[in-house]
C-alpha cells in the first residue's frame, strides 16, 4: 500500500512539473445562437480566446467546416492573462431551417489541444407560408378545404394585398388577420382527376418577398409500392436468372393481390405470395430471348396497375 501511494504522489508531481508554466485557453462562449438569418444574406458573431495560464498560447489554427462561414483575427499568440477577439461572418446561402455550423480552434494548450465552436442560426424569409406548399392528393373528397397561415417576421404591421389563385381551381378567403399573420382559406370548386400543378400568389406589403408564391400540387394517391422497381440484369451469358419482386401495401390498405402478369416469352412469373399486406413474384428471366436492352413488365392489383423495368446485355 505505501508502495502504491508512493507511486501516485510521485505520478501526480511528474504532471504538475510538466504543466506546470503552460498555456491555458478559454473561451467565452463556445455556443453562439445568431438567431434568425434571411436567406441570403450575412450575420456577423464573435468569441474571444482567452489566455489563463502562464505561458504564451500559440494559436496553430482556426478551422471552419464551411464555405458560408468567415473569420478574422490578427494575434497568433496570446500571451499570459490576454485575450484575443475573432469575429466572424455567417452567409445564408442555399439554406433554410435551423442549421448549425462548426469551428475548431487549435492551440499549444496541453490540456485542450482543440475546442470547438458551435454556432447556430435559423434560416427563414421575411414572409413565408406554413405549409410551406400544399400537397393533394386524389382521388379525394368535395368540397375539400384547406387553411395555409402567412406569417411575417420583419418590422412593422404585415398587409396582404391581393391572393391570386394560378390554378383557378379554389375559392379564398382570408379568415383570420393579426398584425403579423393571416390565415388563408381554401375551398375546391371542382373535382381534379389528373395531375397538375401551378402556384397560389400572394402580394404582400414585404420589402424582401412582394410577392409570395406557395406551390400547389396534385398527385394520384399510392396504394402500393414495388421492390425493386428497376431490375439489371448487367452483361451476362446465363440462360435464365431469378429475381424476386415484393408489391407491398400503403396508405392503410391492409390487402393486396396481384390479378394479373402480362405474359411475354423472356420472362417466367410465379406468385409466391397473394392476398396479403405484400405480394411476392419470383421471375425467372431468359436473357437471350430479349430483343431490346430494356423491357416492361406489367401487371395488375386491386388497387390499379404497375410496371417494373427490366433491362440486361446478353453476353454470347
Amino acid at each position: 500500500m505505501v508502495r502504491k501511494s508512493s507511486l501516485i504522489i510521485i505520478f501526480l508531481l511528474f504532471v504538475g512539473t510538466l504543466f506546470a508554466g503552460s498555456p491555458s485557453i478559454f473561451i467565452d462562449n463556445t455556443f453562439i445562437d445568431i438567431g434568425y438569418i434571411y436567406p441570403h444574406s450575412k450575420k456577423n458573431f464573435k468569441f474571444t480566446i482567452y489566455n489563463s495560464g502562464e505561458a504564451p498560447l500559440i494559436i496553430k489554427s482556426i478551422i471552419h467546416t464551411c464555405g458560408c462561414t468567415k473569420l478574422k483575427y490578427s494575434k497568433k499568440v496570446i500571451p499570459p492573462s490576454e485575450k484575443e477577439t475573432v469575429y466572424g461572418e455567417l452567409t445564408s446561402y442555399g439554406e433554410h431551417g435551423p442549421i448549425i455550423k462548426y469551428i475548431y480552434v487549435y492551440s499549444n494548450d496541453p490540456a485542450r489541444e482543440k475546442v470547438e465552436v458551435r454556432v447556430k442560426a435559423y434560416v427563414r424569409e421575411e414572409v413565408e407560408a406554413s405549409p410551406h406548399s400544399l400537397k393533394i392528393i386524389y382521388p379525394l373528397k368535395i368540397p375539400y378545404e384547406k387553411e395555409i397561415s402567412i406569417n411575417y417576421y420583419g418590422k412593422g404591421e404585415f398587409k396582404i394585398f391581393k391572393v391570386v389563385d394560378e390554378l383557378g381551381i379554389f375559392k379564398l378567403k382570408l379568415t383570420r388577420k393579426t398584425k403579423k399573420s393571416y390565415n388563408l382559406k381554401l375551398s375546391l370548386l371542382k373535382e381534379v382527376s389528373k395531375g397538375v400543378g401551378g402556384f397560389l400568389k400572394v402580394e404582400t406589403n414585404s420589402k424582401r418577398v412582394k410577392v409570395l408564391k406557395i406551390p400547389v400540387y396534385f398527385s394520384k394517391k399510392k396504394f402500393f409500392t414495388i421492390f425493386p422497381r428497376y431490375i439489371n440484369l448487367g452483361t451476362t451469358s446465363k440462360k435464365s436468372i431469378e429475381k424476386r419482386v415484393a408489391i407491398r401495401a400503403l396508405n392503410g390498405v391492409h390487402s393486396i393481390f396481384v390479378k394479373s402478369v402480362e405474359k411475354a416469352d423472356w420472362f417466367d412469373c410465379k406468385i409466391l405470395r397473394n392476398n396479403s399486406d405484400m405480394v411476392i413474384l419470383l421471375f425467372t428471366f431468359y436473357p437471350e430471348k430479349f430483343r431490346k436492352l430494356q423491357h416492361s413488365v406489367k401487371f395488375k392489383t386491386n388497387f390499379g396497375g404497375g410496371k417494373i423495368d427490366v433491362s440486361c446485355i446478353f453476353k454470347k
